[in-house]
């Protein structure tokens, strides 16, 4: 990858990390962000490609050192994260990891009991797989839904924080003098 594309993928991983957040940090207040589902498809479809871009690189610059000995590989491939990312950034991916993966099944299974909230003939439902199980109020139907939200748009703030750093990665690496 040249230098412009990643720099290209680094402004808009970055833009799309802090979109993404936003949009996440909306389902905590009673908005209407809730709603909308074409906004989630879409940050998370913007993932790919940096996350492409990010893989590619790394690829690249993997497949040049050609080392043969997968555990060296593997060795090398640690030590040169460890050597680019700071260790800030590698406990805020840890904590971001545990966060989205916490905060998926606490919203999906705990606040929302594993139920989905829809509307059957104009009646507020909370549904598994088809079957009602209870209705509910409009309010409630607001607060199921910002779960609903909460516990999917965790994922695409996760998957742009993991791009941004393998094209950070790269970019690092494509300023430093070859070995």
């Amino acid at each position: 990858m040249g230098v412009k594309t990643l720099k290209l993928a680094y402004v808009f991983s970055f833009g799309m990390l802090i979109i993404s957040g936003l949009f996440h940090l909306l389902t905590y207040f009673p908005t209407n962000a809730y709603d909308n589902q074409l906004f989630i498809f879409v940050l998370t479809v913007a993932t790919f490609p940096p996350f492409y871009i990010g893989i590619k690189s790394l690829k690249k610059e993997f497949a040049a050192q050609q080392i043969k000995n997968p555990h060296i590989a593997y060795q090398q491939v640690l030590s040169s994260v460890k050597e680019a990312l700071s260790k800030n950034v590698i406990w805020v991916g840890i904590a971001l990891v545990a966060y989205v993966f916490f905060n998926f099944f606490f919203s999906i299974l705990f606040l929302n009991q594993g139920l989905g909230p829809d509307i059957v003939n104009g009646t507020y439902v909370l549904q598994d797989h088809g079957r009602i199980v209870k209705e509910i109020t409009a309010t409630e139907y607001a607060l199921h839904r910002r779960y609903e939200m909460r516990g999917i748009s965790g994922h695409p703030v996760l998957f742009q924080f993991i791009a941004l750093n393998m094209i950070d990665w790269s970019l690092k690496k494509s300023k430093t003098p070859a070995d």
